[in-house]
């Protein structure tokens, strides 16, 4: 039509910036950016990017080629521990085996259940304060799911005394 679009304080919209997920281990490009792992190769090596719709229309990945963050994958992977506990998510394909799908669900329903318990125009959730976070699970992350060891040393010791100092 011709016609620029202007923002609220009067400035003209040159391009718009939308994002997506470009894989660095075989280039594949997906809009869908709550992917943990390639939707091709199936690796976590995706990593946010933002995609340009030019004054012509024309959407453009900007791919800096910059390198991959190594934080968290440069220690080797510790012997698997028996026990109940389970071992880190590698590929997607491992959230499919052994009950984890399960239990992903059910942290995701658990999620939606906190959210619509939170919504501030439900009018039984008056009584609320608002502006408090929450979630399932001791950090509030819900069902989202953390390649590997996500960017923490597996070999540390993280081992904290249970009693507290005396001075």
């Amino acid at each position: 039509m011709g016609i620029t679009p202007l923002t609220f304080d009067g400035y003209a919209v040159r391009n718009v910036k939308l994002w997506g997920l470009v894989c660095r281990a075989c280039f594949a490009f997906t809009r869908d950016t709550q992917r943990i792992f390639c939707p091709k190769c199936g690796n976590d090596t995706v990593q946010r990017v933002p995609i340009i719709v030019g004054e012509d229309g024309v959407p453009t990945a900007v791919n800096s080629g910059r390198k991959m963050k190594l934080k968290g994958s440069i220690y080797s992977v510790p012997k698997p521990q028996g026990g109940r506990a389970r071992g880190p998510v590698f590929a997607e394909d491992e959230l499919r085996m052994g009950g984890r799908d399960r239990e992903l669900r059910h942290a995701e329903r658990q999620q939606e259940r906190e959210r619509a318990a939170a919504d501030p125009f439900n009018l039984d959730n008056g009584h609320k304060v608002w502006g408090q976070r929450g979630g399932t699970g001791p950090r509030g992350g819900g069902g989202r799911v953390v390649a590997g060891y996500g960017r923490r040393n597996p070999n540390a010791n993280n081992f904290k005394p249970k009693g507290s100092k005396k001075r």
